[in-house]
Formats: C-alpha cells, sequence, structure tokens
C-alpha cells in the first residue's frame, strides 16, 4: 500500500474477486470474515497513506492514525502494531505542538 501502489478501486476488487471465488466453499463464513477485515484494514491504511502526504492538516493525520491503532487493538489484536502506531501518533501530536493531547492520548492507549 506504499510507495503510490494501491488505491480505492484496488481495494473494491479485491473485496469483489475475492467474494466471487469463495461462493461456493465451504469455509465460505469464515472466508467472508477474513475478506471483510482484510477490506476495512485495507481502507484504513489507504487512508492513512493519503492523510500522511505532505500538506495535509495535522489535526487529520492524528484522526487516520488514532483509527488505523484503534483497528490494530480492537479487530485484530495485534499488539505491536497498535504501539507502533501509538508512537507514531505521539510524534504527531510533538510535531504539532499538541503536548497536552500527546502526553494524555499516549497515557490513554497504554493502559
Amino acid at each position: 500500500m506504499s510507495e503510490g501502489k494501491g488505491d480505492e478501486t484496488y481495494r473494491e476488487l479485491f473485496n469483489s474477486i475475492l467474494l466471487k471465488k469463495i461462493e461456493r466453499e465451504t469455509w465460505r463464513e469464515s472466508g467472508i470474515s477474513l475478506i471483510a477485515t482484510v477490506t476495512r484494514l485495507m481502507e484504513r491504511l489507504l487512508d492513512y497513506r493519503d492523510c500522511m502526504k505532505l500538506g495535509e492538516v495535522d489535526g487529520k493525520k492524528i484522526g487516520c492514525t488514532v483509527s488505523l491503532l484503534n483497528f490494530y487493538k480492537t479487530e485484530l489484536n495485534k499488539e505491536e502494531m497498535y504501539i507502533r502506531y501509538i508512537h507514531k501518533l505521539y510524534d504527531l501530536h510533538l510535531k504539532a505542538q499538541n503536548y497536552t493531547e500527546g502526553l494524555q492520548d499516549y497515557r490513554d492507549c497504554m493502559k
């Protein structure tokens, strides 16, 4: 998803092609769940990539980062990725000179 690859069209194609491929499989329900999770992750990663482009408002970058870190924690239970994005969120707050918010978010996320 980095280096300018992937977009909303790709995410939609990914979802529709894979759903079509598993229509008649016995494990279809599990497959649908996996495809939905990966599609939601792709959506957040695409949003994150777009937000991190130069010129975006820091608040939007912070929102995209929070969305992604929450996804890693609540939907995927990926603690290492969650922590990675907590640190990125903290750095964004420092860059925007949001010291109080940065410390509060960092503290809240570490609970």
